[in-house]
């Protein structure tokens, strides 16, 4: 039951008059009471004053949206949609060779599990990167670069650490795959090079950011990432016009990025099903 100001008032009253008669008894001449020495220690009055401040402390001892789990319970589910920028960068032969500021999308479900100062969080993502492609042309030199599907499928380690009530930090990393589809073509009127594949490699990333608990089940966090796909060759066909293709070899690209994600955090979802 939550106690009002009013209500410790009216108790107070009550205690006041029980001890103004307490302390009238005490001044009728009786026979020795072994009560006596309570009742004239009763100390000072009670100052209703004292009371004022009840309903701040009501206030302060209501539920309030931590970094942390504070609903009782060590280990809570949540899931995270997310969104954000990427500038994505093609390298190839660890050269860049095209840089592109790209819109992601994507979502993560996991486990935060309640440590000191903060949580843990274990968690599977994934998410999905706009294509970008790009055309040079320069006297009889035309080519074109392009890449799509770009897509990423991480386990990922997360520490939060809370700073005060509402706000916190944190950092961490994940692991996975990573993928897309990479195309170049070039040529300067009579020789032909073209390269293409669908990569799939081992993909990891790393970063941190700021966290805001709105309440005790959704949390926003603002973060950087750094994001890498190692490198991979795609092969390369090379055709003198009007001769056939021929097999030149493979061309090593790769794609990474530095990223800047907005997440919705909502733990246990499904609450009001249970």
């Amino acid at each position: 039951m939550r106690w009002t100001a009013m209500r410790w008032k009216a108790v107070a009253s009550v205690v006041l008059t029980v001890s103004c008669g307490w302390a009238h008894a005490d001044a009728v001449p009786s026979g020795p009471d072994p009560s006596d020495a309570i009742l004239r220690d009763l100390g000072d009055p009670i100052k209703l004053a004292s009371f004022d401040g009840v309903e701040e402390f009501d206030r302060l001892v209501e539920p309030v949206g931590l970094v942390r789990g504070d609903g009782g319970s060590s280990r809570r589910f949540y899931v995270a949609p997310i969104l954000g920028a990427s500038w994505g960068e093609i390298m190839v032969f660890d050269e860049s060779a095209l840089e592109r500021r790209l819109f992601g999308a994507g979502g993560a479900a996991g486990v935060a599990i309640t440590r000191p100062m903060g949580q843990l969080r274990l968690e599977a993502e994934g998410r999905y990167r706009d294509g970008f492609s790009a055309m040079r042309a320069d006297g009889p030199l035309f080519a074109t670069l392009d890449t799509t599907d770009n897509w990423s499928a991480m386990v990922n380690v997360w520490r939060d650490v809370s700073l005060t009530r509402n706000f916190g930090v944190y950092g961490g990393g994940g692991i996975g795959a990573g993928g897309y589809r990479f195309g170049l073509f070039a040529t300067d009127g009579v020789d032909v090079f073209a390269s293409g594949d669908r990569d799939t490699a081992f993909a990891w990333q790393a970063g941190g950011g700021i966290l805001y608990a709105v309440s005790d089940r959704v949390t926003l966090d603002l973060g950087y990432r750094y994001y890498s796909v190692e490198p991979t060759k795609a092969p390369v066909l090379f055709t003198t016009l009007p001769g056939g293709p021929v097999f030149a070899g493979r061309l090593q690209n790769q794609f990474v990025a530095s990223e800047l994600l907005l997440t919705v955090r909502v733990y246990e979802p499904f609450r009001r099903w249970r």
